[in-house]
């Protein structure tokens, strides 16, 4: 694994670039979405701003339902 490259499979918790990879998006566009409240917001941990991977689970699997129809 490259330095660059960021293994994420076994983390609970995630930093906004690991979300943004994850993803295949931009760390602005997640910013964006959890401000308009599309997206899961993220806990505050002192400074420190991290997503719940079971969040971005949860709204991964929303989405694909909405695009469906509401049907799995």
């Amino acid at each position: 694994m490259t330095r660059k490259e960021i293994e994420v499979d076994d983390k609970l918790l995630l930093t906004i670039r690991e979300v943004a990879q994850l993803l295949g998006v931009s760390q602005r566009a997640i910013w964006g979405w959890a401000h308009d409240g599309k997206f899961p917001a993220p806990l505050e941990l002192g400074r420190l701003r991290r997503w719940r991977r079971q969040d971005i689970e949860t709204w991964l699997a929303e989405q694909s339902d909405t695009a469906n129809g509401g049907t799995k």
